[in-house]
């Protein structure tokens, strides 16, 4: 199962691979440049490191939850002793926070396999 933002990077890498039989050598090399830059992004932005109180924002945990996860081990610390952070794709999420197509922790997996095939592919 992949995410909407991998299935059209993948339908992007497709289209490419068809303008290139189709001797469009350079529109198919930007339909995968394309799709480099989409999963590129999207990586980013997972796994951006937040602070606690922007972790707090999104997660809809306290900052003092959150910090006490760090301090514990329980999440691991994308920043510095005394300055800590979470990745956005390692933030827990209250139940009532999920909304219709957040990210869970399956489909953060998805898309870091995904990401991973892309820059395997390369």
């Amino acid at each position: 199962m992949k995410g909407p933002l991998a299935e059209l990077a993948e339908r992007w890498q497709d289209e490419a691979a068809v303008l290139r039989r189709c001797g469009h050598e350079r529109t198919a090399a930007l339909c995968e440049m394309h799709a480099t830059h989409l999963m590129e992004a999207f990586g980013a932005y997972l796994f951006e490191p937040l602070s606690i109180e922007a972790a707090a924002e999104e997660s809809g945990y306290s900052a003092s939850r959150l910090y006490r996860l760090v301090e514990s081990g329980a999440l691991e610390n994308a920043g510095r002793p005394g300055a800590p952070r979470i990745r956005r794709a390692h933030l827990p999420r209250k139940a009532r926070m999920h909304a219709r197509g957040s990210l869970s922790g399956d489909r953060v997996a998805i898309v870091d396999a995904a990401l991973s095939e892309m820059r395997d592919g390369r």
